[in-house]
Formats: structure tokens, sequence, C-alpha cells
């Protein structure tokens, strides 16, 4: 049994809205990795006073984690490089749709030249 996909709203909102993700993907990996040069400056052994809040909170803040590429990090650098992946994969994702909605709309041009053609024969 054959299956077909129904678009309603029409394949160039589809594409409109695929680019708008990968500009916002863009987007927030240019933020990140210019906030991340902000939070990597502000880091430092001075940056909370030594008492046991910020002792605490500094074990926690650097203790191991895996970023999004499952590298080994200190959890303030695995969270940073993360969210610029994060980014990354939106802008990606965004591509990929676009991508396969324009390859989409080909293969239905071309089913229905063939339909018609058999149709007119």
């Amino acid at each position: 049994m054959a299956e077909y996909v129904e678009i309603s709203n029409g394949v160039g909102e589809i594409i409109s809205i695929a680019n708008g993700l990968r500009t916002r993907g863009q987007q927030l990996k240019a933020t990140m990795e210019t906030t991340n040069q902000q939070i990597a400056a502000l880091e430092g052994p001075k940056t909370l006073p030594g008492d046991d809040f910020s002792e605490t909170f500094v074990a926690r803040y650097t203790e191991p984690a895996q970023d999004s590429l499952g590298n080994d990090a200190p959890t303030n650098e695995a969270v940073r490089t993360s969210a610029v992946d994060m980014g990354d994969k939106l802008a990606q994702l965004g591509g990929f749709a676009a991508g396969a909605m324009f390859a989409f709309s080909a293969g239905d041009e071309d089913n229905a030249t063939d339909i018609s053609d058999a149709r007119d024969a």
C-alpha cells in the first residue's frame, strides 16, 4: 500500500521555518561563544570568597561531567561548550529540514508531471 505526505501549509512555509531555525541556531552559537568568553574571563580563584557556600558551589561547578559531544570536562566548561554545540545542531537541523523540503518539492513536481503525462497519453 502506498503512503503519501500531505503538506497543508505549503512547502515554502516549511522552508521558511527551517531557514529560521538555521538562522536562530547560528545566532545562538555566536551569542554563546561571546558569552562563554565573558564567563571564562570572570572565573578565577578570587571570584568567590572562601566560605562554606562558595567552596561547596565551586566543587559542584567544576566536578567532572560530559559535554554534548561526550567529551569529559569540568561541569562549567561542559555546559558552556554544549550551549555552543546546541546552536550548531539547531542550525544543522534547519539546514537539513530545508534541504529535505526542497527534495520533496522536486520529487512531488516530477511525480505530478509523470501523472499528467500518463493521463494525456
